[in-house]
């Protein structure tokens, strides 16, 4: 078995929040319109924004050096 650094652990689970908020967002305004939401009236364009800036701050965080720091941490 392979010893996997402090920063492909974070790197691994950056990519994996990533990816789950990215699939999110489709499903969400999938199931809003389902329920007959109107997306721009309803709280559940809050939970879709949510998605998204999860989405950037995991790539932000993958590309940046900040993510260095934290592992010297």
């Amino acid at each position: 078995m392979e010893f996997v650094s402090s920063k492909k652990f974070l790197q691994i689970w950056l990519v994996a929040l990533v990816v789950a908020s990215v699939l999110a967002i489709p499903q969400t305004v999938q199931r809003a319109a389902d329920l007959e939401i109107v997306l721009l009236r309803s709280k559940w364009l809050g939970l879709v924004i949510l998605f998204g800036l999860t989405a950037l701050f995991g790539m932000w965080m993958f590309f940046s050096s900040w993510l260095d720091r934290v592992v010297h941490w």
